[in-house]
């Protein structure tokens, strides 16, 4: 009867252990897969030469300030933040942002002085949910031109939605686009500085 319940006990050991190994804080025993931006992109050709004299700058508010990937129910309790359980960044979004935009515009990190600057500062990089099934990527920022004594050329915000599906993959591939749109409205508005940037 004793070693009944000494084997017993040991089966419930080794279970409780396995179940602390599969399960971890986001549960389940899926394997967790991370996304960035893409593959490499090559500089946009608005960027042109005038690129190499602008530098670039992503900030993010503390609550954007991880790799989590996270979404809001705005048919449920749009206030509340989410995170996906099995997917994440690679990095924090404005990390990956930043590097994104410096290759496809050809700006430098910021940081050298004389050089204009753009600052963009992050307000939302989420999926929204309208419903079960449908969704849209949602790309909110504030976007600040400077020329080289750093007085301000222009300040303006930014807001892209594209449509997604019902999933962390579609809205990855939303998040995607979107950065790509937001890199065609910067190069058009760095054009229209391009006399300002000395």
């Amino acid at each position: 009867m004793r070693r009944s319940l000494q084997s017993a006990a040991l089966l419930l050991l080794v279970l409780a252990t396995s179940a602390c190994l599969t399960g971890g804080r986001r549960g389940g025993d899926a394997a967790m897969t991370a996304y960035d931006l893409g593959l490499p992109v090559m500089r946009a050709e608005a960027g042109g030469a005038a690129g190499t004299r602008w530098q670039l700058e992503v900030k993010a508010p503390v609550w954007l300030d991880s790799a989590a990937m996270v979404y809001r129910l705005a048919y449920a309790d749009p206030a509340q933040w989410r995170e996906f359980s099995q997917a994440r960044w690679v990095a924090p979004p404005a990390g990956l942002l930043e590097r994104r935009l410096q290759r496809l515009l050809g700006y430098a990190p910021a940081g050298r002085r004389g050089a204009c600057l753009l600052r963009l500062e992050l307000d939302e990089f989420s999926q929204v949910f309208t419903d079960p099934q449908r969704s849209h990527a949602l790309l909110s920022l504030q976007a600040s031109w400077f020329d080289g004594e750093r007085k301000p050329l222009l300040v303006k915000p930014v807001r892209i939605e594209l449509a997604a599906g019902a999933d962390a993959q579609s809205g990855v591939a939303a998040l995607v686009q979107a950065v790509g749109s937001l890199g065609e409205q910067l190069a058009a508005t760095e054009k229209t500085l391009s006399a300002s940037c000395r």
